[in-house]
């Protein structure tokens, strides 16, 4: 597994209060269905651009992007 996907699910854990682990997330899932709410949302972006060193510009703050763990993953990997 990517080592850039383990970190997103390993800070994910921290967001997801339906969640304990990162096995328990697949990259399928969708993330409301695991506990983000919109101000985890903003929470979990901050973390993101502090742990990878990168700033999410405005047109990749959509739903969309924050579906899924691969949807944010392939965001990620735009701006690493």
């Amino acid at each position: 597994m990517d080592a850039s996907l383990i970190e997103l699910k390993r800070i994910l854990v921290g967001h997801l209060n339906q969640v304990d682990s990162i096995e328990e997330i697949t990259e399928d899932m969708e993330l409301t269905l695991l506990g983000l709410d919109s101000m985890g949302a903003m929470n979990l972006l901050f973390e993101l651009e502090d742990s990878f060193n990168v700033s999410f510009d405005e047109s990749l703050l959509t739903p969309e992007v924050f579906k899924t763990t691969n949807s944010l993953h392939g965001a990620l990997l735009t701006l690493i």
